[in-house]
């Protein structure tokens, strides 16, 4: 069983992982460049990425996911692992991947970040029931990567 301390905080480092991969996925549609100003995704999906994130965020509701994730009961959080030293964990891995990425834009960290982010994303939606929108936004972008050059 989990503390319900212990669920309270998880559920507030939920929604602010939700804000990150939101704000991390929203900036990336919307200028897809590396430091050097390479362009990090394919050509042709530039502009549908930002035309496609646009139309995530006007109909993104912020007020859904955040009851989903503060109404989960605590033994889904824990049937994910979403509470604890394994959320702990899996944060840090990918506030750590947002840093290296941020410090340095490539490809390469971008993929890195996108995977971190994934497993976290995942468990999240599937304990919640909250709207997989946002996934599927972070899987378009990272299935419009170019990693042929």
């Amino acid at each position: 069983m989990i503390d319900p301390d212990a669920a309270a905080e998880a559920r507030e480092q939920m929604f602010s992982f939700i804000q990150e991969v939101h704000d991390i996925v929203g900036r990336t549609a919307n200028e897809p460049f590396d430091q050097r100003g390479r362009l990090l995704v394919l050509e042709e999906m530039q502009g549908e990425l930002k035309e496609a994130w646009q139309s995530f965020n006007d109909d993104f509701d912020w007020d859904r996911a955040k009851d989903a994730i503060y109404g989960a009961p605590d033994e889904h959080l824990q049937n994910h692992g979403l509470y604890g030293a394994q959320l702990r964990a899996k944060f840090t891995l990918v506030r750590s991947r947002i840093r290296r990425y941020l410090d340095g834009i490539t490809k390469k960290k971008l993929l890195q970040l996108i995977d971190a982010m994934d497993t976290v994303l995942d468990s999240i939606i599937a304990a919640t029931g909250m709207d997989g929108a946002i996934k599927e936004m972070k899987d378009l972008l990272r299935n419009s990567v170019d990693e042929e050059e």
